[in-house]
């Protein structure tokens, strides 16, 4: 699961109105450092926090763990962008580290 990383104090730093299960994207790839996040674009903006974009650290989310992630490049899998349509991308991150 994918989130935007948000730094806050105590144990868990989610937000406490965000639901335990919101996701942003899938990973759909792993190579070394580095990890393809495929995600529709209305996934990946919501009024609540930034949106994706280079450049914003993002996180990983595992049974036990959580990477934090930067988002390296962002690209659209459609050819032609119609801006009333739900697009896909696929962001490529850096993995920085586990916390």
């Amino acid at each position: 699961m994918i989130s935007n990383g948000v730094a806050q104090t105590g144990a868990e730093r989610r937000d406490p109105g965000q639901g335990q299960e919101r996701k942003s994207g899938l990973v759909v790839a792993v190579n070394g450092s580095r990890a393809t996040v495929a995600a529709r674009m209305a996934d990946l903006i919501s009024d609540a926090e930034q949106f994706w974009s280079v450049g914003e650290l993002v996180s990983i989310y595992g049974k036990n763990s959580r990477i934090v992630c930067l988002v390296q490049e962002m690209v659209a899998q459609d050819r032609v962008w119609d801006p009333s349509l739900n697009h896909y991308v696929h962001a490529t991150v850096e993995l920085l580290g586990e916390v």
